[in-house]
């Protein structure tokens, strides 16, 4: 329900999902066997999380771009590398189209309400069409190899998906009963089919953790098709 003008179930999850963001980091300075499966179910699930959020909230309001999203990430990529260059004395390349550390979340962010207008339409097929060929660019982006950290490219298209899932549940938050036994029946086979394969790598021995940052291509993981 809304509480003066927020959701208060999508600000406790968001909070959650926060944790989950310093959980995750606090696991890799005790990384080891069991550990690294819960740092791995821990970044399975909350950056798509934190992406569907910011698609549930997000609306078509070109100022927002400025004051909210650009304004405060050319103060904070100017500030980072100051601190990389000066304080920790390295030699970080002064750019604002490579954002530094977490500014790519800013970066993914203005691109993917950039491309809000492509959501208008209130057909179902049309937002199929739409999440289909997002889901489609998000894998076999992993194959552009050049196409990484800049504009924060290659992890806009990984985690677009969900941000265009929820917004779509935003736009559209009736769903007839029978819709909602076929949506619950297709995301169940889609979670079989993730686990069966997920547990068919790992018995190969090919998991690596670098799958869930969405910014290193398949070539520089030692994969092939």
């Amino acid at each position: 329900m809304p509480l003066q003008g927020r959701y208060a179930k999508l600000d406790n999850l968001k909070c959650l999902l926060m944790f989950c963001v310093v959980f995750g980091h606090l696991l890799e300075l005790f990384m080891g066997p069991g550990v690294a499966t819960l740092y791995r179910v821990v970044y399975s699930f909350h950056m798509p999380a934190f992406a569907f959020c910011s698609g549930f909230t997000a609306g078509e309001r070109p100022a927002d771009i400025l004051t909210k999203l650009l304004y405060p990430y050319l103060i904070f990529q100017t500030l980072y590398q100051i601190f990389a260059n000066i304080v920790l004395e390295g030699q970080s390349v002064w750019s604002y189209t490579t954002p530094y550390w977490l500014m790519w979340y800013l970066m993914a962010l203005m691109l993917w309400h950039l491309a809000l207008p492509l959501l208008r339409s209130e057909r179902v097929e049309v937002y199929a069409a739409i999440l289909c060929v997002a889901a489609l660019v998000s894998i076999l982006i992993g194959w552009a190899a050049p196409i990484g950290y800049g504009l924060s490219l290659s992890r806009a298209a990984v985690y677009f998906p969900f941000f265009i899932a929820g917004h779509v549940l935003r736009r559209r938050p009736r769903t007839a009963p029978q819709g909602k036994r076929r949506g619950l029946w297709v995301g169940l086979l889609a979670l079989c089919l993730v686990a069966f394969v997920l547990f068919a790598l790992w018995r190969e021995g090919a998991w690596h953790n670098s799958w869930f940052y969405g910014s290193i291509s398949y070539v520089n993981l030692g994969y092939t098709w």
